[in-house]
C-alpha cells in the first residue's frame, strides 16, 4: 500500500482530480515533501479482485465525488502521519462543497494518537486531541438538542 501498487494506472488516472495534492496548502509541503510521481503503474490484476472495496466511498470517503449535503464533519490530522494529506484534502474538498468542517491539525501528532490518551503509552497530543474533540462534540450535541416547549 505504501508504494500504491494496489491500484491500477487506470484507477489512479480515474481518482487523480479527488485527490489532488493541489489541495494541500504550501506550508505542509516542507523539503521532506514529495508530491505523487508518475501514475503509470500499479497491480491491474490485485485492483481488479479489490476494486469494489478500494473504490467505495463508504470505506474511503475521500473518494467520494459529491461531497454536497453532508453533515458537518471534524477532521483531525498530524505531521507524522502518512495519511496526513488524505486528510487535508478531505477537508479542503468538504469546504468547497459547503460542509461545515472543523480541522484540527497538531504539528507534533502521529498517527494513531488518538488512542492514545492515557495509561503508560499516552501522549500529550493524544490527550489534548481527545479533550478538544469532546469540547467539540459537547457544543455539537448542545446544539443539536431539541429545545423544550414548556
Amino acid at each position: 500500500m505504501i508504494v500504491n501498487n494496489h491500484t491500477s494506472p487506470q484507477a489512479k488516472k480515474s481518482i487523480a482530480k479527488l485527490i489532488s495534492h493541489d489541495l494541500v496548502p504550501a506550508k505542509f509541503k516542507s523539503y521532506d515533501y514529495t508530491p505523487p510521481g508518475s501514475q503509470d503503474f500499479g497491480d491491474t490484476e490485485l485492483f481488479d479482485k479489490y476494486s469494489k472495496v478500494l473504490l467505495n466511498p463508504e470505506a474511503s470517503p475521500l473518494l467520494r465525488e459529491d461531497l454536497h449535503g453532508l453533515p458537518p464533519a471534524y477532521i483531525v490530522t498530524c505531521q507524522h502521519d502518512p495519511i496526513r494529506d488524505d486528510g487535508i484534502m478531505y477537508a479542503r474538498r468538504l469546504e468547497e462543497a459547503g460542509v461545515d468542517v472543523t480541522w484540527k491539525h497538531y504539528e507534533n501528532g502521529v498517527h494513531g494518537m488518538f488512542s492514545l490518551f492515557g495509561g503508560p503509552t499516552s501522549l500529550e497530543t493524544g490527550r489534548q486531541s481527545v479533550k478538544v474533540f469532546i469540547e467539540y462534540a459537547k457544543k455539537q450535541l448542545v446544539s443539536a438538542a431539541p429545545t423544550s416547549t414548556l
